[in-house]
């Protein structure tokens, strides 16, 4: 074998520094470098979770009071006949209250959604417009958990000077269905 001359020699070297500094790049570098980033990515997660669930915790007794009277208000454990009635009493009690003259509620059933039911009346009232502002503000209030899905106003030239018809519905939550 003959002996390699100073310039193959150094070409030899540089060829082997390349392909190993390649290698470990490729071998070791890189998937340190990785591991890193996606540890490092993981740990911000991490962190803003915990600092998402130590405002829930601070927040716990609250949202326990909420979630508590909202399943009250919304199943209460009545029938579902009894939930309606109660309904149908909480409107017209409403609009007796803002001075409008209840002239219909009229139950239209329930529709059904993934956790809820959606129980709606159609309430024909008569009044003046700041009574019907009042009433609207009671429906509203988070108290009653009552939603004003829908107003038809009719004015007229006599007292009362407004004829209304409101769809009113409220959410209850439902019982377990089977899944089909």
């Amino acid at each position: 074998m003959r002996k390699l001359d100073n310039r193959e020699k150094r070409l030899a070297v540089l060829t082997f520094v390349v392909v190993t500094s390649g290698l470990l790049y490729v071998r070791v570098l890189e998937p340190v470098a990785k591991t890193w980033l996606e540890t490092l990515a993981e740990t911000r997660n991490a962190e803003n979770r915990l600092a998402n669930l130590q405002t829930l915790a601070k927040d716990r007794s609250v949202i326990e009071n909420d979630y508590s009277r909202l399943v009250d208000s919304s199943d209460g454990g009545e029938s579902e006949a009894g939930f309606l009635a109660s309904l149908l009493m909480r409107v017209e009690s409403l609009g007796r209250s803002a001075g409008l003259q209840v002239t219909a509620i009229k139950p239209l059933g329930k529709s059904q959604e993934k956790v809820f039911d959606r129980y709606a009346v159609e309430v024909s009232a008569r009044g003046e417009p700041n009574q019907l502002i009042l009433f609207l503000h009671s429906l509203q209030d988070p108290a009653n958990l009552l939603v004003a899905d829908r107003l038809t106003v009719m004015v007229g030239r006599t007292s009362p000077r407004l004829t209304l018809t409101l769809l009113v519905s409220k959410m209850r939550i439902a019982e377990k269905r089977s899944e089909n």
